[in-house]
């Protein structure tokens, strides 16, 4: 009886301390390239890309202010660009002359995941699910989640994949009123 209880401790002690580490080292890895992408930074109070700032840089001036900050952009059309050592694709979009919108969309390699955009920018004023993605928007930006599927629905995980990520001008800036039923106010992963 003593030899069956001393073995069968042995055995759950074994097990807790096997699941601890995988646990442990789980949480401890991180993916590589996943520190968000150096490129956005804060120009004043606005967030930016590349020195690109909704309301505030001129279309014209986009196309220089890309040249000037040696990324090897690709200019697919006016306004559109290839950053290949970024692995993105960059599209501004004007409609008076000033820049509303810079849309970063990220590449299937990309490893940038929603636990750092949480991390780094805290709860999101709300949060909508459209299909496979769920938008998340703050002031001045918004972030497309790709979101894991979890039998016939989608879930976000910390570990989900960044698509893309907008920064905002013009009306689209602010933070609306959660006051429709596509959109919810941000209570987690699990429950947004």
């Amino acid at each position: 009886m003593n030899r069956l209880f001393s073995f069968t401790l042995i055995c759950c002690t074994l097990i807790a301390v096997l699941c601890g580490s995988v646990i442990a080292i789980a949480n401890a890895t991180v993916p590589p390239n996943a520190s968000l992408i150096p490129e956005f930074a804060l120009c004043g109070q606005t967030p930016c890309y590349l020195g690109l700032t909704p309301d505030k840089t001129l279309f014209r001036e986009a196309s220089s202010i890309i040249a000037t900050a040696q990324v090897d952009a690709v200019e697919i059309a006016p306004g559109s660009y290839d950053l290949p050592h970024f692995n993105t694709h960059l599209h501004i979009a004007s409609t008076v002359g000033v820049i509303d919108e810079i849309d970063v969309s990220f590449n299937p390699g990309n490893a940038l995941v929603a636990g750092e955009i949480i991390q780094r920018f805290g709860a999101p004023c709300y949060a909508a699910s459209l299909g496979s993605t769920l938008a998340i928007k703050y002031p001045h930006l918004a972030v497309f989640f790709a979101m894991d599927k979890s039998g016939a629905s989608g879930i976000l995980r910390p570990g989900s994949r960044v698509i893309q990520i907008r920064l905002l001008g013009g009306a689209s800036k602010d933070c609306l009123p959660v006051d429709n039923k596509t959109i919810f106010g941000w209570r987690g992963f699990s429950g947004y």
